[in-house]
């Protein structure tokens, strides 16, 4: 958990190195920020308490921990001779900064991704500290949607590629996609929207983004997502990506991760509930406990426990 000073000081600088790392970009990425603060500065990382910062202000903590992640991986990659020609330091830090920027959700109230978990069985028993939004879409294009999530997870019946006309507004399709509230629980399809989305917020304030930026971005979770293994699992030499970005942003959102649920861990009382004493089951004991029970038969019981220490 963090306190509110933190949270503030996280905020502030998050936003300073806005202007800093990025002062071509700033006015765009300020009006942005300025647009979601209320939302993104309480934001979760996660919704679950042992994934990743999953409380009030664990995003920004979170992106702030990938940024420096990102920034040591890369001289590491340097100094161990890797070829970092293909990308500049301000793309890279870039991806870092807005790599999970999707979890912000659509503008407008209550089109928030996270919601607080009210139920309390959850947050005991599964750790559910947030969930996911499942009203966060109102639009009218269901039957596309019908077409595209009628065959999710069925292999090559999978719709890969949507022709729109130009000047087409692309959030409609993914405001629709939301509809398919029951997809939001499977993890692979919910992070895989959330790249997406990112692109598509960054994309909805004229925000440029070069080639690398948005390719780290698309596919920063690595192999844990099935859609990016053709990046990561190459077989020829043509198909192998064109710079190490996306593997450096993927083992830094992956060390961050890692960190904080260290974090959880050490904070979180280990000490296991006390065992109750179980008393050996025996006849005798038994029937005691049927006596307990029951008075309206104590009298009777007490003639069987006669005959047991008779016997």
């Amino acid at each position: 958990m963090l306190q509110a000073e933190e949270i503030k000081s996280n905020w502030d600088e998050y936003r300073s190195r806005v202007n800093t790392l990025f002062p071509s970009r700033a006015d765009k990425l300020n009006k942005l920020y300025d647009d979601y603060e209320e939302r993104i500065i309480m934001m979760p990382a996660s919704s679950v308490a042992h994934y990743h910062n999953a409380f009030a202000g664990g995003y920004i903590d979170h992106v702030l921990r990938v940024m420096d992640c990102v920034e040591k991986l890369y001289d590491a990659w340097i100094d161990m001779g890797s070829d970092t020609s293909g990308y500049n330091r301000e793309e890279m830090m870039f991806a870092a900064m807005h790599h999970d920027l999707g979890k912000c959700g659509f503008p407008g109230k209550g089109r928030e991704v996270y919601q607080v978990e009210t139920s309390d069985w959850h947050r005991k028993n599964m750790g559910r500290m947030y969930k996911h939004n499942e009203n966060i879409s109102d639009s009218d294009i269901k039957l596309l949607g019908n077409d595209i999530f009628s065959y999710f997870g069925l292999g090559c019946r999978s719709v890969t590629k949507i022709y729109i006309p130009k000047g087409f507004k692309i959030d409609k399709l993914f405001e629709v996609f939301f509809d398919f509230k029951n997809l939001v629980n499977h993890n692979k399809y919910m992070n895989n929207y959330d790249y997406n989305r990112s692109i598509y917020l960054l994309q909805k304030y004229d925000v440029k983004m070069s080639w690398n930026e948005y390719q780290a971005i698309r596919i920063h979770d690595g192999i844990y997502d099935d859609a990016n293994k053709p990046y990561f699992i190459a077989r020829t030499a043509q198909a192998k990506l064109k710079t190490n970005l996306p593997l450096i942003l993927h083992h830094a959102d992956h060390m961050a991760a890692q960190i904080e649920y260290e974090q959880w861990r050490a904070n979180k009382n280990n000490s296991p509930n006390p065992v109750s004493q179980k008393t050996k089951a025996t006849k005798k004991t038994a029937i005691k406990n049927l006596a307990e029970q029951n008075p309206d038969i104590k009298n009777d019981i007490a003639d069987i426990f006669k005959t047991f220490k008779e016997s």
